[in-house]
């Protein structure tokens, strides 16, 4: 196969010969495009092994169009930026091939001179596509682990502190005992308690990045059960809670299809929050109704309520929004950020709307068959 030839098919000048027969033994592209006639002047064979043509020429038009669409506009830019500058310039774009098969290709481009002025264009194709496979796949895992570290951070960070409120009531129980043991105990386990959310805290700000995936696993789930069982650990420890729980419901059962252990961690986060900014003594309401095709929750209280100015930022991750809790529980700032990507994983939405003083409800709907979605 011999694509080293002008375009005026008047066969190749010598030169192109022997560059030709050095560039069929190579596994990248090797190319020549003459600025004055506007046309490639030389080619070499692995050109179509990685474009999968067959093409006796290949002319720009052609080249433009196996651009991947989405790719198409930056790789126009870039050569109107390269034919602007004097420097080589260096690409990665896909392109698109017959029966849909996408291949990546990195390219690199220099001028060639006459009398200080560009005569042609050469440079060198390589098929990347397995490099950038390797690529997508160490970012998804690695988002999967970072979501999974996120998660698990704020559940160790909730079971702590609350093992840490539990420890304050027993010191105050033990102080009437006058036992410096007993004091001596219940102080190490606050310490402790202190030192592990520290420690929780510095994982979090060293390894935390942006989550881009995270992979569902779905079951028929009924809302409304899993609610009672959550409502059940929480009363566990009524006593030093304090709180007043209900569940509102249309029917014994809602059924929806969603990840069981995500969305268990959904309600656990809001009523967890809804726990620290309530009083002793207040309500902790969560309501659900379906309709033909959603589902809607609602968690409410009426607690101290969150400002206006903080409800926009409310959703981000380590929000400007984060406070201490009533009783100077401290904020991750991940809690709400967690709910809203687990929540639109499983194509919903979710919202808030509250008062300062009067209380806090968060909405999120959910179509009761979800399809997988990264966000």
């Amino acid at each position: 196969m011999n694509l080293a030839k002008d375009m005026n098919g008047t066969g190749m000048a010598p030169n192109l010969s022997i560059l030709n027969q050095l560039a069929a033994q190579s596994n990248q592209v090797f190319f020549l495009y003459n600025l004055n006639i506007k046309s490639l002047d030389f080619i070499n064979p692995t050109f179509k092994e990685i474009w999968n043509t067959r093409k006796k020429e290949v002319d720009e038009k052609w080249l433009i169009k196996s651009v991947h669409p989405d790719d198409r506009s930056y790789v126009e830019e870039s050569f109107r930026e390269f034919m602007e500058g004097a420097e080589n310039k260096r690409i990665e774009f896909r392109i698109l091939l017959p029966k849909e098969v996408i291949k990546w290709v990195s390219v690199t481009t220099y001028f060639t001179f006459e009398d200080d002025q560009k005569t042609a264009i050469m440079g060198f194709a390589e098929d990347i596509t397995s490099r950038k496979e390797r690529e997508n796949n160490s970012a998804k895992f690695n988002a999967r682990k970072n979501a999974v570290l996120e998660i698990l951070s704020h559940d160790i960070k909730g079971t702590i502190s609350m093992i840490q409120a539990m420890n304050g009531q027993i010191k105050e129980e033990v102080k009437k005992l006058h036992n410096p043991d007993l004091d001596e105990y219940t102080r190490i386990i606050d310490q402790l308690c202190q030192n592990n959310i520290k420690m929780i805290h510095a994982l979090l700000d060293s390894e935390m990045v942006e989550s881009a995936e995270v992979e569902l696993i779905r079951k028929r789930l009924d809302m409304v059960d899993t609610i009672k069982q959550v409502f059940n650990e929480y009363k566990h420890s009524n006593k030093l809670l304090d709180r007043k729980f209900k569940l509102e419901t249309e029917s014994e059962s809602i059924y929806v299809e969603v990840d069981e252990n995500l969305f268990t961690q959904v309600f656990n986060n809001l009523i967890g929050n809804a726990l620290k900014f309530t009083k002793d003594g207040d309500n902790i309401t969560v309501s659900i109704k379906e309709s033909k095709d959603q589902v809607q929750a609602c968690v409410r209280d009426n607690g101290i309520g969150i400002p206006e100015k903080m409800q926009a930022v409310l959703f981000e991750r380590f929000t400007k929004a984060r406070r201490y809790g009533l009783k100077g529980e401290r904020p991750s700032g991940l809690g709400l950020s967690i709910v809203k990507r687990i929540i639109e994983l499983h194509g919903g939405k979710i919202w808030v709307e509250s008062e300062e003083h009067k209380g806090t409800s968060f909405y999120f709907e959910v179509p009761k068959m979800t399809e997988l979605k990264p966000v």
